[in-house]
């Protein structure tokens, strides 16, 4: 059994774009997301779009505060 990965186009609060191109589990790079881009010592992310490594096809986006490891509308942990 094969992995998905996942290719992830970051927007950051300084209106500039993050692409990380071999993800493999979102909910932990959304962690990942929330700890190191929160606004304090980095920028904070905005959303991210969702794309299928091999297909290039568009699978989702998330926004900050509305993503896989908080439900929607909270926006605290």
């Amino acid at each position: 059994m094969s992995t998905r990965l996942y290719t992830i186009q970051v927007k950051l609060s300084n209106k500039k774009i993050v692409t990380y191109r071999a993800v493999n589990d979102l909910i932990r790079f959304c962690n990942f997301l929330d700890a190191n881009f929160d606004g304090v010592k980095k920028d904070k992310w905005l959303f991210c779009n969702v794309y299928d490594k091999k297909s290039k096809e568009r699978l989702g986006n998330y926004l900050n505060g509305k993503n896989p490891t908080r439900p929607q509308g909270r926006t605290e942990l």
